[in-house]
């Protein structure tokens, strides 16, 4: 007997006050038939942005790159769809992080092992940090990679008070834009950068 196995975003709001147990307010999920898994979200006025890998290519995902493309959904406070869009190349791309930007759209901070379609450079290794900018209505403003010819995960960003941005990851390359790891290059440094 063959069994079909749907792992989908499962998407919830809660309210509770301090000292009280959670109430569920409403919860959804999003995604298609094949494996789609949630990262990050972010709320910005009246919409959610949430972030995942897909590999579908149906149910609420409308395209598929290839490898496990990172998906962006932004939704009304209720989870109603108001766009979709995926980003990545033909291997496997991650989300890892977003935040909200002043000009409505978001930031977004992952991980590629692509080096064609959306991904313009790529250091080579396992992995490397890809830092994407999406507008509002979810078109790829720009895309930048860091990392060097080892494995480079980028995991986290904020924003500065003078609109500077940070972010945090691991690295086990010592070349490009990586200088002072410590130890050796089988164990991963973390790597914060502006």
């Amino acid at each position: 007997m063959l069994y079909r196995l749907y792992i989908l975003f499962f998407l919830m709001s809660i309210r509770f006050a301090e000292g009280q147990s959670p109430e569920l307010l409403w919860g959804k999920t999003y995604g298609g038939s094949l494996q789609d898994q949630g990262r990050a979200m972010c709320i910005l006025g009246d919409t959610l942005y949430f972030s995942g890998t897909t590999g579908s290519i149906d149910g609420d995902v409308s395209e598929f790159i290839g490898g496990g493309d990172i998906w962006l959904v932004k939704t009304d406070l209720l989870g109603n769809i108001i766009w979709e869009n995926v980003y990545g190349g033909s291997d496997y791309d991650q989300p890892k992080d977003l935040i909200p930007m002043q000009d409505g759209g978001v930031m977004l901070i992952g991980n590629t092992r692509s080096d064609d379609f959306d991904i313009t450079e790529f250091w080579g290794g396992y992995n490397d940090i890809w830092l994407i900018k999406i507008d509002e209505s979810g078109n790829l403003e720009w895309g930048k990679t860091y990392g060097g010819s080892d494995s480079d995960d980028g995991a986290s960003l904020v924003r500065g008070m003078d609109n500077s941005y940070y972010l945090v990851g691991s690295t086990a390359s010592t070349d490009g834009l990586v200088s002072g790891h410590h130890g050796m290059t089988v164990n991963s440094d973390i790597w914060v950068y502006i």
